[in-house]
């Protein structure tokens, strides 16, 4: 729990649901934890791990891991007075790992695009044009916003004119195309996108 790392109490959390248990450890400067652990049994060793005090923090870890282990209970149903427990969902669609898989790739591109496009070299000219490197970042930054706005972008290709043109499917809301143009702008591209028609659009109601 050491810095109070939001993913380390999300699956706390998760295992906390499921009477899971767990082993509790904290480095002595990580102030004000979000509960007492005053009452729950936890480890709590010394952040800066200097080599001569390794193997007592070693051995002491070692000592508490093996106690957290013979608890079958998770030790916060006590603390909070749980007494239902959550259970672990048979037959989990492969599609429901997929969209997790796609989902956690298009925020690691986003992260990486924005990391490299904070540091963007504007062109001497002041056109804002991004180098051509660069520019497939861009490229990817907005396929991956798209895919987030529900926009299905059917082929992407860049225009001699250093735009970018996108062929989106049907049923891609204006006002999500209209976003994504903007977002296009401020990272310094010119963003083209055409729609395919609607087949449905148009056709006289069926009787």
């Amino acid at each position: 729990m050491s810095t109070l790392n939001p993913n380390v109490f999300f699956e706390l959390g998760v295992r906390t649901a499921m009477n899971r248990p767990v082993c509790l450890i904290i480095d002595q400067a990580t102030e004000n934890p979000p509960f007492d652990l005053g009452v729950i049994n936890h480890h709590t060793y010394l952040s800066d791990l200097r080599p001569w005090v390794l193997p007592g923090e070693i051995e002491k870890l070692a000592v508490h891991i093996r106690e957290s282990a013979i608890n079958r209970q998770n030790a916060l149903w006590n603390y909070f007075s749980l007494r239902v427990k959550a259970e672990i969902t048979e037959g989990s669609q492969p599609v429901d790992k997929l969209d997790l898989l796609v989902s956690e790739v298009d925020a690691l591109r986003k992260q990486i695009a924005d990391g490299i496009l904070s540091r963007v070299i504007v062109g001497p000219e002041g056109t804002g044009r991004v180098r051509e490197a660069q520019r497939e970042l861009v490229i990817e930054r907005l396929l991956s916003e798209a895919r987030q706005k529900r926009i299905r972008v059917i082929h992407s290709v860049q225009l001699a004119d250093g735009a970018v043109s996108f062929l989106v499917g049907a049923g891609a809301s204006n006002e999500a195309v209209a976003e994504l143009r903007v977002l296009a702008k401020s990272l310094g591209i010119d963003l083209v996108v055409g729609s395919i028609p609607n087949p449905k659009a148009g056709r006289e109601p069926e009787n």
